[in-house]
Order: C-alpha cells, then sequence, then structure tokens
C-alpha cells in the first residue's frame, strides 16, 4: 500500500491585504511580498465597495424625483464600480502572480464602513494580520474625515500593518 500523506490539520496561513487602487495600496502589497510573504501564507485581497441599490432607489422615487439621475445612469455607474474593480483585481494579480503568492479575492459591499468591512472580513477568514496602507491624512482631517486605517487598527483583533 502506498504511503499516503494525511490531510494537514495546521489551519490556513491568510493574511488580508486590504486593496484600492491607491499608490498606497500597492505600496502595501510591495511590502507584503518584499519582507512578509512565506510560501506557506496565502492572501486574501479585500476590496470594499459602496454598495449600489439601483432597485432600492428607483423603489424610492429618487430618480423620479428630479434628483437629475435616470435609471440607465444608474446602471452606468454600477457598470463603471465593476469595471473599476475588474482592472483593481487584474492590477494586484499581476504584480503577485510573479512573486509566486497564492491569492483569494473578497469584494464586500460595506454595508456600513469600509473599516468595518475589512475588519470582519478578515475576521471571518481567520487571517493571522491585515495589512494596508493609510493615505497619511493629517491628525485634523483625521478627526473630521475618520480613516479606514485608524478604524481596523483601534478594532481588529488581529495584528494590523500599516505601510505609509
Amino acid at each position: 500500500m502506498a504511503n499516503q500523506e494525511e490531510p494537514s490539520t495546521e489551519p490556513e496561513k491568510i493574511v488580508a491585504i486590504a486593496v484600492d487602487s491607491s499608490m498606497h495600496s500597492e505600496r502595501a502589497v510591495k511590502f507584503y511580498c518584499d519582507f512578509i510573504h512565506k510560501p506557506e501564507y496565502k492572501v486574501l485581497l479585500i476590496h470594499t465597495t459602496e454598495p449600489m441599490y439601483l432597485t432600492t432607489v428607483a423603489a424610492a422615487g429618487y430618480v423620479s424625483q428630479g434628483s437629475g439621475l435616470s435609471m440607465k445612469q444608474l446602471q452606468q455607474m454600477e457598470a463603471e464600480q465593476k469595471r473599476r474593480v475588474h482592472h483593481l483585481k487584474k492590477q494586484h494579480e499581476e504584480h503577485l502572480k510573479g512573486k509566486s503568492v497564492h491569492v483569494d479575492w473578497k469584494i464586500v459591499e460595506a454595508t456600513t464602513t469600509a473599516g468595518d468591512a475589512i475588519v470582519t472580513t478578515a475576521g471571518d477568514a481567520g487571517a493571522l494580520m491585515i495589512l494596508m496602507g493609510t493615505r497619511g491624512l493629517g491628525a485634523f482631517r483625521r478627526t473630521i474625515l475618520g480613516s479606514v486605517s485608524d478604524y481596523v487598527l483601534h478594532h481588529a483583533k488581529v495584528p494590523v500593518m500599516i505601510c505609509h
């Protein structure tokens, strides 16, 4: 009888990387590849989008109440959002392919905040850590506008690395 390897009982080692189309996000992915990646690690790229509730918007009468947006324009906005996400996936996958990184994607419609969606998604996946870029808002702007990286840093239950 041939020796068969038993399935590993060790949990997957997942590193969650929050990505968008910014150069800060690209830097975070590059940092992961250059300094963190190990062959046994699996990367979960998380991208959050704003929900496009076309039927809800239309049903609520926003289109017909003089909002200036037609149903066709809303559908075009949704198609453009999907096109941007496809481009983002292609951009990051090309970069990671050359580094022999196993990549999974999770596109999340953030029904609350982007930070909450990232923390929840990484937690649900069992990520060992979260890596993300930051746009480097000043203290005043961050206080007024909030910061996704600040939210993730303070709410994640796993280590968070923020690349600046």
